[in-house]
């Protein structure tokens, strides 16, 4: 096979059909219904169902599929990086959804440093960006654990907690279609204001345990956390938009219903059931924003990293996870296997002024 095979399956793909194709890459139909059954007859198997007006792929047809993107997209960086190169250089970088507000100062200070550098840069999660580097389409990536870590070069640019967003009516008992349930963003449990569908299933030793909340918090309602348990909760005394007031204990956290980015399920999860919890898990989604659209309207406890606490929409409340190994570490990742270049070997000293 070579790339215009390549090319053609890609169009057919994306136009859904070999009409289509054939009208936008301006050529006849005969010619790409050729070179599509050629590709099926060289890999022995079949690509494409097809129907009366479309095609839709086999899952060999999807397998395909995403590997041609990726060499494709290899061809057309190792024809621009030839053309460049009496002009700059070009630097292929991949980035998590969840580091890309931690990079920011990285690539603007570089950027300012190196005035003639191109960038291509991948947004996309720890599999995908994890492929583009064993392929070679980039050159490094900025990933966050957990991941196979031993598979990479990597340097440490941070480790960061885990976080707990709670909805901002739930403070002032505005939620009924969770009865009332409150969230723990006061000065002490006892101003929650309501119970948490998950009451039942909280061991009774945890049931009395109240939020710890740091001098930061008490200075802020100019009073000792003791004394604010037995006082009443205010509006006035809500700390700020997305502060940080205190800390929350798995126990704790196992009363209400959680929303959990799936990525991070394992890991939550094992650590819940090292202390025989039963955690009431509302949603797993695919997506961390997700998590937080699903506190944000009200329906769940978020559970996130530290780095994400400035793009919480307004109102969540948060509150750092009791507990050391719900932790998450951000590498900077680059493949074994290849030499780096001088210019990725530069950008990772700048990796410093990570924010």
């Amino acid at each position: 096979m070579d790339l215009k095979q390549m090319e053609y399956f890609q169009a057919v793909v994306d136009a859904g059909s070999i009409s289509e194709a054939a009208r936008r890459l301006h050529v006849a139909q005969p010619p790409i219904s050729y070179q599509m059954k050629m590709l099926e007859n060289e890999l022995g198997v079949q690509l494409f169902e097809r129907g009366a007006r479309h095609i839709r792929l086999t899952k060999a047809g999807h397998t395909f599929y995403t590997r041609v993107v990726r060499i494709l997209e290899m061809a057309d960086n190792a024809a621009r990086d030839t053309i460049r190169a009496g002009k700059g250089q070009t630097l292929y970088l991949g980035m998590t959804s969840t580091t890309v507000a931690i990079m920011q100062p990285v690539l603007k200070r570089f950027a300012e440093d190196h005035p003639d550098v191109h960038y291509q840069l991948y947004d996309g999660s720890t599999f995908e960006l994890r492929h583009l580097l064993e392929t070679g389409v980039i050159e490094g990536a900025v990933l966050r654990t957990p991941f196979p870590v031993d598979e990479f070069d990597c340097r440490l640019i941070r480790t960061e907690a885990m976080l707990a967003g709670f909805p901002a009516e739930w403070r002032s008992g505005e939620n009924r279609a969770l009865e009332g349930m409150p969230a723990p963003v006061g000065s002490a449990a006892e101003s929650f204001c309501g119970k948490t569908r998950n009451q039942e299933s909280m061991p009774a030793e945890s049931s009395e345990e109240s939020i710890r909340v740091g001098s930061s918090a008490e200075s802020m309602h100019g009073e000792s956390s003791a004394e604010s348990m037995h006082g009443e909760s205010s509006a006035e005394s809500i700390p700020g938009k997305n502060e940080i007031s205190g800390r929350i204990s798995l126990p704790q956290l196992a009363r209400y219903p959680l929303s959990v980015y799936r990525r991070y399920y394992d890991l939550i999860h094992e650590q819940f059931t090292a202390q025989h919890l039963e955690p009431d898990y509302f949603s797993i989604c695919d997506d961390a924003r997700t998590s937080l659209l699903w506190c944000s309207n009200g329906c769940a406890v978020c559970l996130f990293p530290e780095s994400l606490r400035p793009a919480l929409p307004d109102g969540i409340q948060t509150l750092t996870i009791d507990s050391e190994e719900l932790r998450t570490s951000i590498l900077f990742a680059a493949a074994k296997e290849r030499q780096p270049s001088d210019l990725i070997t530069e950008f990772t000293g700048y990796l410093k002024y990570a924010a």
